[in-house]
């Protein structure tokens, strides 16, 4: 393994931590300076960081989810995938002014990290005519400041806004509450697919995380950080 496989092996590994979230993520990164240093440092010295206390701290120590590393590895590697930790100099700058937002994100695509201007635009997935047609004008109208349209690429409004940002040649992201390992729903896969050449896909979750309903609240919030208006 690469230094750099090393260093990104201990971010995805952080992330995966229960409790660790975007808060307990910088604060201890502040404190001890990798997450290499985390996973090395003593109990005693994790419950020094704010917010660390000694369930947390144990967690950390008790890790063992190095396998589901090693494959979330082999599977960013294979799919193409760019990881950004938050510390990176491509990690949204938007995203860091949210403290409760993820320590990674993993994109897919042809994204711009940090755009001039973003719109996000979401809505009802039982989307009438009119809703169509309001969506379409608007993003014609914003064409002309060239911002990316952010989205959830779920079904009704999202998916008609980020069509209407390709068909405006507006780059489009969309975030999404699962990992990049499959796509929900399954129909709007083509819909990703050309969204890739100018823009793509967005997910703080790695492939192995599990799909639960609160997942996509978590997403709407990323949606929103990532978003100049909504």
């Amino acid at each position: 393994m690469t230094i750099a496989e090393q260093t990104l092996a201990y971010r995805i590994a952080l992330s995966m931590v229960d409790g660790v979230g975007g808060v307990n993520g910088r604060n201890l990164m502040a404190y001890l300076g990798s997450p290499e240093a985390v996973f090395r440092a003593a109990g005693t010295q994790l419950m020094k960081v704010p917010g660390i206390g000694e369930k947390l701290a144990r967690k950390i120590k008790d890790f063992k989810s190095w396998d589901n590393v090693e494959k979330e590895l082999a599977f960013i590697a294979k799919q193409n995938i760019t990881p950004l930790f938050f510390t990176d100099r491509d990690y949204p700058e938007r995203l860091k002014h949210h403290n409760d937002t993820p320590i990674i994100v993993y994109t897919k695509g042809n994204i711009t990290s940090n755009p001039k201007r973003t719109v996000g635009i979401v809505g009802t997935r039982n989307m009438t005519e009119y809703g169509k047609m309001v969506t379409e004008k608007l993003v014609q109208d914003l064409s002309a400041h060239q911002p990316v349209i952010v989205s959830g690429l779920a079904y009704g409004i999202d998916a008609a806004a980020h069509k209407a940002a390709m068909q405006n040649e507006l780059e489009t992201v969309g975030v999404v509450g699962h990992g990049l390992q499959m796509m929900y729903p399954a129909a709007h896969r083509p819909l990703a697919e050309k969204m890739m050449k100018r823009g793509g896909v967005m997910s703080m979750f790695n492939s192995s995380a599990k799909i639960a309903p609160e997942n996509f609240a978590l997403r709407n919030g990323l949606v929103a950080a990532l978003s100049d208006a909504l």
